[in-house]
């Protein structure tokens, strides 16, 4: 947990990202709260995309999953630059994994 008065860094957390997020019931989650450290961020939230695992429009589905791609590649940068963390390399290929295995195209 950060002690108080230390201000949390994105170094502070990056490197427990990984470890965190898992499959729980068949979906992706991840708890970064009161993790060790005294640069990790105390409170931490996720944000979430639901996929339809059979869509009414697949031109559409392939349009979100296109912009989540471009954000994966482009957009580390820019969280970083927002404070966001980025997500990791190995829970990006998680997330298109769990697509590629559960959204039918």
């Amino acid at each position: 947990m950060a002690e108080v008065g230390t201000i949390p860094s994105l170094p502070g957390v990056l490197p427990l990202l990984p470890e965190r997020v898992q499959f729980l019931d068949g979906h992706l989650a991840g708890d970064l709260n009161d993790q060790p450290g005294a640069q990790s961020w105390p409170i931490e939230s996720a944000t979430f995309v639901l996929l339809p695992t059979d869509p009414k429009d697949p031109a559409q589905s392939a349009a979100v999953e296109k912009f989540f791609n471009w954000g994966f590649s482009k957009g580390g940068a820019l969280a970083t630059q927002l404070l966001y963390i980025p997500l990791p390399v190995s829970v990006q290929g998680a997330v298109r994994s769990a697509w590629s295995s559960t959204v039918k195209k």
